[in-house]
């Protein structure tokens, strides 16, 4: 079950007010699975020990780090593809262009086929809380302490 909740943000609708808001679903996470979990998870999984599964995960992230920066896209079979991209600020002349024009390079991720079928028949809920109005009147002063 995917969890969600309401927030309302500025309507980009095309032709909307520029005052003008709608509520949009925002995912909720449900925690997040650190490395020694994920290990963990694995090792119940398998016959590898958790040393063997902690040593393996390292080494992909190590391999993964050495071609991407060498300029290979690395393909994980079931998960999927991993490369990187650049973006530069644009010059007149290739004469003007210096290295300096290149922005910070980002590492784009296209899920496998396999994986990216976890989108396809979720059920959501949404965990939008409203918080509840108290309203409180005192008539007559009091010494005791009270709690809402």
């Amino acid at each position: 079950m995917l969890r969600y909740k309401l927030v309302q943000k500025k309507n980009f609708t095309k032709g909307a007010a520029a005052d003008s808001k709608l509520y949009y679903a925002m995912a909720q996470s449900a925690g997040r699975m650190e490395h020694e979990a994920l290990v963990d998870a694995i090792s119940t999984m398998s016959s590898a020990s958790r040393g063997d599964i902690g040593l393996i995960l390292d080494s992909l992230l190590l391999v993964m780090r050495q071609q991407l920066t060498t300029g290979f896209s690395v393909r994980l079979r079931g998960l999927g593809l991993f490369r990187i991209t650049l973006g530069s600020t644009g010059t007149e002349t290739e004469k003007e262009f210096t290295v300096a024009n290149i922005k910070r390079p980002r590492i784009v991720f296209r899920p496998d086929p396999l994986l990216d079928k976890i989108r396809d028949g979720n059920k959501f809920e949404n965990v939008t809380v409203k918080p509840e109005t108290v309203t409180v009147t005192v008539t007559e002063p009091c010494d005791k302490e009270h709690v809402y």
